[in-house]
């Protein structure tokens, strides 16, 4: 357990206890998306303005891991699993769900953690089921090696629909499966105010992070995310989309961590962009 805390305390910011995690692992599932087709140039800008943690694939991690060797580097956390239902060229059967990588890969690659999926609401129970023994096995695995194990909870799957893949008690209660199964800390979704996430914090006994989800319209919007969600009690953020796929990316981690680091508004953190 102290190996565990000791990584994860590597990814916290030491003076805030909180995190800025900006995930590039969308190219394992959906290819070569604007922002991210010149990875090694994506990794170089990201590593430079220093957010605590960049979350990839096992690949790219492998490939560019000496990106990472300086001592103010962010932390790898590697993606370990794999979703079909989210590739753009799907299989006859779309509901798929497997491992990757493991925790031994992620150690080689000098990783403070590791992240997998929680995806309820899949009509394919075998799926489902295997999505749920790879999250307990993990945390196992985790807990010998000294690795953190960041699970993050999704609500992707046919059973639920679109309208209601931001109610509150579907998120709340994914979050505190995914504790129930070992997470050691959370990439949520976020339920669209700071009243209704605080709900999801209160229920979760672990810290929770919230992720971005596909880009938004405006450098406002993603800045409020932010911090609606601080303010409910959140540690930081995960986001990708809404830092690589906006037009001036530096610009931006810079005003989330001002947001996250700092607790400044958000008008006085948009002057970072504007």
């Amino acid at each position: 357990m102290n190996g565990e805390k000791n990584r994860l305390d590597r990814i916290l910011n030491p003076d805030t206890h909180r995190v800025v995690i900006v995930a590039i692992d969308h190219g394992m599932m959906m290819g070569g998306l604007p922002g991210i087709r010149d990875i090694k140039e994506t990794i170089k800008v990201i590593v430079k303005e220093e957010p605590e943690g960049v979350l990839m694939g096992y690949g790219i991690a492998k490939k560019f891991h000496t990106l990472f060797s300086e001592k103010r580097s962010p932390s790898i956390i590697l993606r370990a699993d794999y979703i079909t239902s989210m590739i753009p060229i799907k299989p006859p059967e779309v509901e798929r769900y497997g491992l990757v990588a493991n925790v031994q890969e992620a150690l080689r690659l000098g990783a403070d953690a590791i992240m997998l999926f929680l995806v309820l609401g899949l009509k394919n129970s075998e799926a489902l089921m295997r999505n749920i023994e790879a999250i307990a096995s993990t945390s196992e695995e985790c807990e010998k090696s000294g690795l953190p194990l960041y699970v993050e909870p999704t609500l992707w799957g046919e059973n639920i629909p679109k309208e209601k893949k931001n109610k509150i008690e579907f998120i709340r209660d994914a979050c505190r499966i995914a504790v129930e199964l070992g997470a050691d800390i959370i990439k949520a979704p976020y339920t669209g105010n700071s009243k209704t996430f605080a709900e999801v914090i209160k229920s979760c006994p672990v810290p929770v992070t919230i992720w971005g989800g596909p880009k938004m319209k405006t450098s406002r919007d993603v800045l409020e995310t932010g911090k609606e969600a601080i303010a409910a009690g959140a540690i930081g953020v995960v986001f990708g989309r809404n830092i690589w796929q906006h037009p001036k990316p530096t610009n931006m981690i810079r005003a989330i961590k001002k947001i996250v680091h700092e607790d400044v508004g958000v008008d006085e953190a948009l002057k970072e962009i504007e």
